[in-house]
């Protein structure tokens, strides 16, 4: 018997792997009834609202390689059938995979090889340039303008450093000068 669209043994398999901590009951998975809420069950974790939207967004990334239909079905199953956003869908699947033991079987597009995921320009945070990251998270336009910053970095360190040791040589020194004055 199908449950909303997926087999009843599939819509089984995903039980639990949408929330970490939660069991869903095999039963209302597709159902679109809301899960058994027993006692003594543990609580699902928050997840910010900023960190959900980043996740949708990156799920969404995903999805949007899949052909049209498969991409289609996924959505539907995830916002209409199932009621979860996108991204606990794409995680409930791989983790699903992973409980299998089929994590390690999977199927690769081809034209997934050639799609090179490009990052917008961002700005260099040594020489204010524009650049082209290379990869995520990347803050200078090249390792001259990273090693600059660097030794920007520990030169302000140990300026900091040494500025509070000398008010601890002071601070300590005071006390010193008083009992030699007062010998």
């Amino acid at each position: 018997m199908k449950t909303g669209g997926l087999p009843e043994e599939v819509m089984g398999n995903l039980a639990g792997t949408f929330m970490p901590g939660v069991t869903l009951p095999r039963q209302t998975l597709g159902a679109g009834a809301p899960p058994d809420q027993t006692e003594g069950a543990p609580t699902p974790p928050v997840v910010e609202e900023r960190v959900s939207s980043a996740l949708d967004d990156a799920a969404n990334l995903i999805l949007s390689q899949l052909t049209p239909s498969i991409r289609e079905y996924a959505m539907e199953l995830a916002d209409i059938v199932l009621k979860v956003p996108r991204w606990q869908l794409v995680l409930g699947a791989v983790l699903a995979q992973y409980e299998s033991g089929s994590l390690p079987n999977i199927s690769l597009d081809p034209g997934w090889r050639q799609i090179e995921i490009t990052i917008g320009d961002s700005t260099c945070q040594e020489c204010q340039q524009k650049f082209t990251p290379k990869r995520m998270g990347q803050k200078f336009c090249s390792n001259k303008c990273g090693s600059l910053n660097q030794r920007k970095v520990i030169a302000a360190m140990r300026n900091k450093n040494a500025a509070l040791n000398a008010e601890r040589r002071v601070a300590h020194e005071k006390p010193l000068a008083r009992k030699r004055d007062e010998a």
